[in-house]
């Protein structure tokens, strides 16, 4: 069965399940920054960065007590790739750096544990524009752009603080697509909700 089939299917019976209890329709706003890692192929290189710091700031709406549909703004930082070598009595740098940012819809769908947590699945898609940069010495030699739309998955688990307060802790995988490569990008989070 498709992911698409699958999320359409969690949908129904998440809704169909709590039609008989009052509804939790609601709105929230959040932000949370961890690290994302990105899937990059190191071999024969003497520099290889990939992870560095994210954040992102995430609003949604819960259209039941067990779905929501949510936004958010991702920076998942940089990738940095190279190698240093001599060169006519000089030493020189090469540098790979690439970056990546942007926008998610998706579908959320929660189930409590206990009286005051919940995990919760996410299905959606990715809007990131990403940039690759290939410097010699610091000097930016060649430069491209990209904006690709992939599908967003992810896991989390949320814990109530107050009635409107949550903590919030999450993982999600993306693809992006930048000078023809296709990479994926690990993102682990930690941060605050407030509802609504």
């Amino acid at each position: 069965m498709s992911p698409k089939k699958l999320m359409a299917l969690a949908v129904l019976a998440a809704t169909l399940g709590t039609a008989s209890s009052a509804w939790a329709a609601g709105g929230y706003i959040g932000a949370s920054g961890g690290t994302a890692s990105w899937d990059e192929d190191c071999t024969g290189l003497s520099l290889c960065d990939k992870s560095d710091s994210s954040f992102k700031i995430f609003t949604g709406f819960h259209v039941n007590p067990n779905v929501a549909v949510e936004v958010a703004y991702v920076s998942l930082g940089k990738s940095r790739l190279g190698s240093d070598f001599t060169s006519g009595g000089f030493n020189n740098r090469l540098r790979l750096t690439t970056d990546s940012a942007g926008f998610d819809a998706a579908a959320v769908l929660r189930a409590p544990v206990g009286s005051r947590a919940h995990v919760f699945g996410k299905l959606g898609v990715s809007s990131m524009k990403s940039t690759i940069d290939l410097d010699l010495n610091g000097r930016i030699l060649a430069s491209e752009r990209d904006t690709s739309v992939k599908p967003l998955v992810g896991l989390g688990v949320s814990f109530n603080v107050t009635k409107q307060i949550s903590l919030r802790g999450e993982w999600e995988s993306r693809e992006i697509k930048v000078a023809g490569d296709k990479l994926r990008i690990s993102n682990v989070t930690a941060g605050v909700q407030y509802g609504f």
